[in-house]
């Protein structure tokens, strides 16, 4: 203890220092505050979490992706294709990015085609 705190505690009365008291939280408390607030609160903290999990578990389908075609390439290509074939799938993702844009243009402007506007494309 510091001199500062002893000098608090001669000059509070006990009642006052037992209430001021901070209680440990546990990492429960943390899920379980949540009761505590507002309905109006509780539903956004609801959509929140549900967000972050939603992503979480996108992320983690996703991970899986390049592991398992570079698996399936490995395995269907002889050893001296797979450097090949392995750099046209790295490339083809990039080029795809690049090209996703005007592909996305281009059906935003097919309005009143089959019956759909853009956007419902």
């Amino acid at each position: 203890m510091t001199a500062e705190s002893h000098a608090d505690e001669a000059t509070e009365p006990r009642s006052v220092l037992k209430v001021q008291k901070i209680p440990k939280r546990k990492w429960t408390s943390y899920i379980w505050d949540t009761f505590d607030k507002s309905p109006e609160e509780r539903r956004l903290l609801f959509k929140l979490d549900t967000a972050i999990l939603t992503f979480a578990s996108l992320g983690l389908a996703e991970s899986t992706f390049y592991p398992g075609m570079q698996y399936i390439i490995g395995s269907w290509y002889r050893r001296d294709e797979l450097a090949k074939r392995s750099c046209i799938f790295h490339t083809s993702s990039g080029i795809a990015s690049m090209f996703s844009g005007y592909l996305m243009e281009g059906v935003y402007h097919l309005g009143g085609r089959g019956g759909f506007k853009g956007w419902q494309w």
